[in-house]
This record gives C-alpha cells, structure tokens and sequence, in this order.
C-alpha cells in the first residue's frame, strides 16, 4: 500500500478532500433536515410541481409524468435486483470471484447504509399532495417528480 502511494501523493490527498467535503456536506445537509429547516423549500416545489386547482395533478403532458415513473422505478428495489443479478451471473460464468464478491459487499453495504441513514433520520416523505406510487420507506430528501411523488 505505502508502496502504491509513493508518487500519488496529490491523487490521494485529493480524494480525501473530495470524501471530506462530502461528509461535510451530507451532515450540513442533514442538520438542516432535523432542525426542519428544509420544510418550507420541500412543501415550495412539490406544490410547483403539481396544478393550483388539483394538487393530486403532476403538471406537464401525461408522457412527462410516464418517464418519471419510469426513471424512478429503475431504482426499485426489483429493479436493482434484477440488474445486479445479472451483473453477478455474467462475473460467475467469467469467472471474475473477487469482482463479484466486490458488487456485493458493496451493493449490501450500500443498501444497509441507506436503511441506517433513513431510519436515524426518519424524516416521514411531504404529504403535502397525494403520491402518486406506493412508497414504505422515510425520506431524506424533498421530493421531486422523478422521485415517487
């Protein structure tokens, strides 16, 4: 390891600006989250997104409302599965074991990550208009119309 890093100093101390920052970032973020602070700006643009008179209306043509539905459902969990399980069918017949055991350790850290974060939170997702999908777990961010509104 010492031995990679000898002359990628730069690289190195730049991805650890970049992992910094970053957490910086999601616990700024997250703070703002708690103190709800971000309660005005969540309830502003789903009520942008949605007509005046009805707010159970996305606005834009019914293809538009399609495409989000669509965009989202890519990151379902049935979805997410489906490719991830090809991904390790095709690392299994090439015989790549350690590329596999990778995708998962960190598909599964991922996931777990995620659930951790939303259930510390546990922010309920903005009832401010109807959904429009079927949706069991807490929010972390605003919705928006490519995110199961």
């Amino acid at each position: 390891m010492v031995h990679w890093v000898s002359g990628r100093e730069p690289v190195v101390l730049l991805l650890l600006l970049i992992l910094a920052c970053g957490t910086w970032g999601f616990i700024k973020i997250a703070d703002e989250v708690l103190e709800g602070d971000t309660q005005a700006f969540d309830v502003w643009i789903v009520r942008a997104l949605r007509k005046s008179d009805d707010p159970a209306t996305p606005i834009g043509p019914a293809w538009l409302q399609e495409m989000g539905r669509d965009a989202t459902a890519l990151g379902g969990a049935g979805a997410l599965t489906l490719f991830i399980l090809v991904v390790v069918g095709y690392l299994w017949l090439d015989r790549k074991f350690r590329m596999l055991v990778f995708l998962l350790a960190a598909t599964g850290s991922g996931v777990v990550m995620a659930l951790a974060l939303k259930h510390a939170v546990g922010r309920p997702r903005p009832e401010v208009v109807p959904h429009l999908s079927h949706v069991v777990t807490s929010s972390f961010r605003a919705d928006t119309p490519c995110s199961r509104l």
